[in-house]
């Protein structure tokens, strides 16, 4: 009676292209990784990194600055990061005098506003100023260091140089009608502000023009139109709300002549209830 033999043992060569397929199917995957093939659609587990954008924002140059820091020297030394490093410089020199209450401020006649970070905010705008890509940009930010500083005739030759090169440049043209109205030229001010076509729609002109009115001419009529279109078209974050509402209110309150139920802060107060009385 013949005899068969079984064998519990896979075959060399079954093995070997087993082998073969698993060192294929590893190296596959460990190219698609690098190549980035895969990486889109790899889920990702770490804390995505705020740019420095997003950083200067939310109000952290310090943490901006760091990022920067670490960036290679001839990214650092360029016409835009010289820019944004003077943008967080100047925004770590407000928080600064913010954090004290600004007690400090203006405590020299020569020089309201001064630091190590100021110094370092201009340096770094006027080397960004020297490229024509950045320059006015740069320029329009010496310019509010400037008035900060309460040099304003300085400011406003800034400003003035950028608008003669670049009319239409915004935070140029806005503020340079700021600048006339530190220089008492207040009706030079307003009429510069108002003269830009279609300002009734650009907040950060009609709050100016609010404060001109409000405190300068005391028109207090146009004050309310103007503090009442600020509030309606003001995004809710804007930091300025706070203080034209308490403003508005006080204005109100001693002129309620020219307020009425369409006013924003009329509109939007809150709704008074009359206690119930028990009865007997």
């Amino acid at each position: 009676m013949s005899s068969r033999y079984h064998s519990d043992h896979i075959s060399p060569v079954v093995v070997v292209i087993i082998f073969i397929i698993i060192s294929f199917v590893i190296v596959a995957g460990i190219f698609f990784v690098k190549s980035g093939v895969l990486s889109d659609s790899l889920p990702s587990f770490s804390k995505p990194q705020k740019t420095v954008g997003e950083l200067l924002d939310r109000g952290n140059p310090e943490q901006a600055l760091e990022m920067i820091a670490v960036l290679p020297t001839e990214v650092q030394e360029s016409d835009t990061s010289l820019y944004t490093q003077g943008k967080a410089w100047y925004l770590a020199a407000w928080k600064r005098y913010d954090a004290d209450n600004w007690k400090d401020y203006a405590k020299d006649s020569r020089d309201w506003f001064f630091g190590p970070d100021v110094d370092n905010a201009l340096r770094c705008l006027y080397a960004s100023a020297q490229s024509e890509k950045t320059q006015s940009d740069a320029q329009v930010l010496i310019g509010v260091i400037y008035m900060d500083k309460g040099w304003f005739e300085k400011a406003r030759i800034v400003f003035r140089e950028v608008l003669n090169n670049e009319p239409t440049h915004r935070e140029a043209y806005l503020n340079y009608g700021v600048v006339l109205s530190r220089l008492g030229r207040n009706e030079e001010a307003i009429k510069h502000l108002e003269n830009i076509e279609n300002y009734e729609s650009d907040y950060d002109f009609v709050k100016n023009l609010f404060y001109l009115y409000l405190f300068e001419m005391k028109n207090y009529k146009q004050a309310a139109y103007l503090g009442n279109l600020f509030l309606n078209i003001a995004p809710r974050g804007n930091p300025d709300v706070p203080k034209v509402t308490r403003e508005m209110l006080d204005l109100a309150s001693r002129f309620p002549e020219f307020f009425d139920d369409t006013m924003y802060i009329i509109r939007t107060r809150p709704r008074e209830f009359t206690p119930r009385t028990r009865a007997r």
